[in-house]
């Protein structure tokens, strides 16, 4: 039957030929059965499917009716634009472009997520579609019970080519009921991923600030950038947020802002924020990267939910990556946040810059580099707090390793340091200062593999050798003090954090580490030690875990020579198909040289549970074991549904300034799900009786 009527289209393309120079169309049809009268009148039924530029349309029944130019088709109707836009009617009279005409009883599903139903539609040049009497949902309907929500209009007008949808005389409805009313509203198409307009808005709760909302307007600044201003009203607070992103070749920049009047009438202040980030790469080779952020005070932090830092640090950085070289420049500015620091002490900007180029010599290689750091204090006085430094250094460091006797690797290494400083505003030191720092190291190490099955043992004991020693003048510490110990420095000689601290003499380290790898995971531990002169013998143990199940735990403890606990880390994780859980806790002893000045340790703690595929569950917390008081505590619920989702959120900071207590803060944010959601699928639900 269908082979027999694709002949058909032959007579049909012949018969509209008197037509085509005013018509200026000849769409394909395929059915069952055709008829032509002499007249020139079409009639075609059975399985009828009309082609037309992109356009499908399918239907029980269609007539052509030269005279009006115009097809009358019987239903049921079934029409596909060239966007993807699908409409149903029970009867339609179209022009044979299937762009201009009448559907009645129809419904317009968009992005396969939102439908409208209307009594009728009138379709304009394939673009606008006019909706009369219309009820619009991406919820499933289910018989005749009303949908979790719909919007109900007097007209709708749907612009295909601006992917937009225009709302006459608007009523929201839940489950029937009415709750708002609109007499205009546009809302993007749910295939349009982005475009100006409102956001969904959120009610904030917080006991510092009262209760208010925020309403988020996006605005579209071309396909390459965007901006969104937040104004948040509430009893305590008038807040602006800003937030502008741009995308262009070769980088990106985010710019997070806000400027709030925060406090009672009367009593109120202006505080505010503002956060740069990105980078940029004007070449192949080169990047330049930037994080700046400045806030007016800490409380600011703490009462408008932003991460809560007692120094704030701004970073600006250029590099130039070459084969054998690396050229970098940076800038730091440091805000101190604590109430008894000042910033000017701390230093507030550091300058510097570096160069290094790899070269072969011998059986190693050769690294050469130069530095320049400049440290610019602006407190007042002399001293440490008022203490300037300008530092200029070179070296050299090489390094060879080789294989000898049964798989033993040799590491040897050996470098120099020459570095002068110019220090101002301290008279604890001298105008110029000149030091030179030699330095040799030597490591061993074994690595010895096991196959058994699918299972792959390695185990690697390591020993190594180290002096340095410093020469010349005594010079100020501006270098972390802490030594950080780890596997990785305890096959380095070299165990000092920075250029400021003079080497221990002669070092020693050993230890060994073992590591097994199977098709369920991998699982390691590790033993060292590390003996300096001046220095007391430190010892390291460290473990890990990490399964294909979806476990991964790590730890790392290190102990005196009375096996007294140092700096401790454990981390804990769980990722499974409906459950995620992450622990951490760190403990750091009391180390005055170091500026810690009395015993540390923090636990955090989270987890993410999806109960099933509409309710979810997450809570996260901070505790402070050293001081024996939480930081920070909180918990959200979310449901989730094909059309609906609501997000409920409660936090309390413990955290308190002179200024700024603890404070509880609560946020509800609901979502009418299937407009603007770029194309994604939204989650289906089925009709329960």
């Amino acid at each position: 039957m269908r082979a027999r009527a694709l002949v058909l289209v032959l007579v049909l393309i012949a018969a509209l030929l008197p037509l085509a120079a005013r018509a200026q169309v000849a769409a394909t049809l395929v059915a069952d059965r055709l008829g032509v009268t002499a007249g020139g009148s079409l009639r075609a039924e059975g399985n009828v499917e009309v082609f037309h530029a992109g356009t499908r349309l399918s239907a029980a029944a269609i007539a052509y009716d030269p005279a009006t130019d115009t097809l009358v088709i019987e239903g049921p109707i079934y029409l596909v634009t060239p966007d993807g836009a699908i409409l149903e009617a029970t009867r339609a009279e179209l022009d044979p472009r299937l762009e201009n005409g009448i559907l009645l009883g129809a419904r317009l599903v968009l992005a396969r997520q939102v439908q409208l139903a209307a009594a009728r539609i009138d379709r304009v040049d394939g673009r606008l579609s006019q909706l009369v009497r219309v009820a619009a949902t991406s919820c499933r309907v289910c018989g005749n019970r009303p949908p979790l929500w719909e919007i109900r209009a007097d007209r709708v007008i749907h612009d295909a080519a601006g992917q937009q949808l225009y709302f006459e005389d608007a009523v929201l409805r839940v489950r029937g009921l009415p709750v708002a009313w609109l007499p205009w509203m546009r809302l993007p198409d749910p295939a349009l991923a982005r475009a100006t307009g409102f956001l969904v808005p959120e009610l904030r709760a917080s006991s510092a600030l009262g209760t208010g909302i925020a309403l988020p307007y996006f605005i579209r600044l071309g396909d390459h950038g965007d901006l969104t201003l937040t104004p948040h009203v509430a009893a305590l607070t008038r807040t602006l947020e800003a937030r502008l992103r741009l995308a262009f070749v070769g980088g990106d920049m985010t710019v997070a802002a806000a400027v709030a009047r925060d406090g009672p009438a009367g009593a109120a202040t202006t505080g505010g924020h503002l956060a740069i980030t990105g980078g940029f790469a004007p070449r192949p080779g080169h990047s330049l990267s930037y994080d700046l952020a400045w806030v007016s005070d800490r409380d600011f932090l703490l009462d408008h939910g932003l991460p809560d830092r007692d120094r704030l640090p701004s970073r600006l950085r250029y590099a130039v990556v070459v084969a054998d070289s690396l050229t970098t420049a940076d800038l730091t500015l440091w805000q101190s946040l604590r109430p008894a620091e000042d910033s000017g002490a701390l230093p507030p900007s550091i300058l510097g810059a570096a160069h290094e180029r790899r070269l072969p010599l011998g059986a190693g290689t050769v690294t050469l580099g130069a530095d320049a750091l400049a440290f610019a204090r602006t407190a007042p006085g002399t001293g440490a707090a008022a203490r300037d430094v300008l530092a200029l250094g070179f070296g050299a460091d090489w390094r060879a390793n080789a294989v000898i006797g049964p798989g033993l690797v040799l590491d040897l290494s050996a470098g120099v340091d020459l570095r002068a400083r110019r220090v101002g505003d301290d008279p604890a030191f001298g105008r110029t200062l000149v030091t030179l720092t030699p330095r040799a190291g030597l490591g061993l190490r074994w690595p010895l593999v096991r196959r058994a099955g699918d299972a792959v043992d390695l185990i690697e004991p390591v020993v190594s050798l180290g002096w340095g020693t410093a020469l010349g003048d005594r010079v100020p510490q501006e270098d972390a003090a802490p030594v950080e110990f780890d596997h990785g420095s305890l096959a380095d000689p070299g165990r000092a954090p920075g250029a400021d601290r003079p080497p221990a003499g002669r070092s020693l380290g050993a230890g060994v580490t073992w590591t097994r790898r199977l098709e369920a995971g991998v699982s390691s531990a590790g033993l060292g030690a590390v003996a300096a002169e001046g220095d007391a013998t430190r010892f390291l143990l460290s473990a890990g875990v990490d399964l294909a199940g979806g476990l991964r735990l790590l730890g790392r403890a290190e102990f005196d020579a009375d096996l007294d606990p140092g700096a401790t880390e454990i981390l804990l994780g769980w990722q499974g198909r409906s459950l995620a859980l992450d622990a951490t806790f760190a403990r750091f002893p009391a180390d005055p040289a170091g500026g810690i000045a009395a015993d540390a340790a923090d636990l955090t703690l989270a987890g993410d549970w999806r109960i099933n595929d509409a309710w979810g569950l997450r809570a996260d917390g901070r505790y402070d074991l050293g001081a024996g008081a939480p930081v920070r505590a909180g918990m959200g619920l979310r449901w989730s549904i094909e059309c609906v989702t609501v997000d409920v959120s409660l936090a309390h900071r413990y955290t308190e300034t002179e200024t700024a207590p603890g404070a509880t803060s609560f946020g509800l944010a609901v979502t009418l799900d299937g407009f603007a959601t770029d194309g994604r699928a939204a989650q289906g639900a089925a009709c329960r009786d």
